[in-house]
């Protein structure tokens, strides 16, 4: 996932390090805490179908339009496309340490100890160049 922008009870929320993963309680345990990553969809045999990347890419826009839209007559979706309950939290901070609450993938490089303000400086850039 890549950085977002967050507006929570009118207070703008910006990240930067977005690789947490998408995971259920366990279904095998019941220890507190215990989770199972959420396994991904396989992509639909209408975009696999197509030779070329950029057919594929296309394709996949349609789908995406399709479930954006709530329209199953377009492409039907509901095969593929779940429904997943996720929320968002926010967190003051009062100092410049980014201590990360959870567990993620590999940190992406200069970010994993790198002081708030340069971690927002990093998505303001991003934001002026897209």
């Amino acid at each position: 996932m890549g950085p977002m922008l967050a507006v929570m009870d009118g207070i703008e929320f910006r990240t930067g390090h977005n690789d947490y993963r998408l995971q259920m309680p366990s279904k095998t345990s019941r220890d507190f805490g215990d989770v199972q990553d959420i396994k991904f969809p396989r992509v639909p045999p209408e975009i696999t179908a197509h030779k070329n990347v950029e057919d594929q890419i296309a394709e996949m826009r349609e789908w995406f339009r399709a479930f954006a839209q709530q329209n199953s007559s377009h492409r039907d979706y509901t095969k593929y496309f779940k429904p997943v309950v996720c929320y968002l939290e926010g967190v003051w901070t009062l100092d410049n340490k980014v201590e990360e609450p959870f567990q993620t993938a590999d940190p992406p490089p200069n970010q994993d100890n790198a002081p708030l303000e340069e971690l927002l400086e990093e998505v303001h850039i991003f934001e002026a160049v897209n």
